[in-house]
């Protein structure tokens, strides 16, 4: 397995607050060590079991507050402020957009109708346009393009397309459209079950389900500082 080497500026793009952490929070802490420009866009605001925006904001602020501790600038992290609706893909909002047919179609959360974000940190939308997105399609497909125009990413990092989360997979099939060049993807949720992989104490090995995936695969050997970092960042 190849030793994944870092370039230019790095965008990570996920779905839900923690995928950030668990997926690429020591990669995170490595690029920024090594002096990259680090950007990091939480596309959901996990909003699943809210009902108002007041709530709603909850996970988001916790990700600001740990990419904090992993030393990430506030504003180098984009909250896109979309929902959070299910896990299945019938039930995932990322995934019924992507295969929405009517791109204008409004797909309805718990809490409303368009993006949002914490008080004071607007979503990436209204920042840049003064007014929320709707949550269709179309509008999903232009702020992800519009944030690669703002990055001008080098590499991307986002979830993998064979996840078990419909946000997962759906937000690679969008990425995978628009980006230019190697998408690197990670994976979390798995057909069989979530489970503890790779046990800390075990040899690193191919996940029961993801034989022909890793041929492809590349590793990042973190301290165990940055492991430490890493797990302080999940406890907030």
């Amino acid at each position: 397995m190849e030793h994944l080497q870092l370039n230019g500026t790095i965008l990570v793009v996920v779905p839900h607050s923690d995928d950030e952490i668990i997926l690429f929070g020591g990669l995170i802490q490595r690029a920024l060590q090594e002096k990259h420009d680090v950007h990091v866009a939480l596309v959901t605001n996990g909003d699943y079991e809210a009902t108002t925006e007041e709530k709603g904001i909850t996970r988001p602020l916790e990700t600001l507050a740990g990419l904090k501790l992993l030393g990430l600038q506030e504003e180098n992290v984009h909250l896109m402020g979309y929902a959070d609706i299910g896990m299945p893909k019938a039930e995932s909002f990322i995934w019924r957009l992507w295969v929405a047919e009517d791109e204008n179609h409004v797909e309805p959360s718990h809490v409303g109708i368009h993006t949002y974000g914490p008080a004071n940190h607007r979503d990436f939308h209204s920042l840049w346009h003064g007014i929320p997105a709707p949550y269709t399609k179309k509008a999903f497909r232009e702020d992800l393009l519009e944030l690669l125009n703002v990055v001008k990413p080098d590499m991307v990092f986002t979830t993998h397309p064979e996840d078990a989360h419909g946000d997962h997979a759906g937000l690679y099939q969008f990425l995978r459209e628009i980006v230019s060049g190697t998408l690197y993807t990670a994976f979390c949720h798995s057909y069989l079950g979530d489970v503890a992989w790779p046990l800390q104490t075990a040899q690193f090995t191919c996940p029961p389900d993801m034989e022909e995936q890793w041929q492809r695969t590349v590793k990042l050997d973190l301290t165990e500082v940055e492991r430490r970092c890493k797990g302080k960042a999940l406890e907030i």
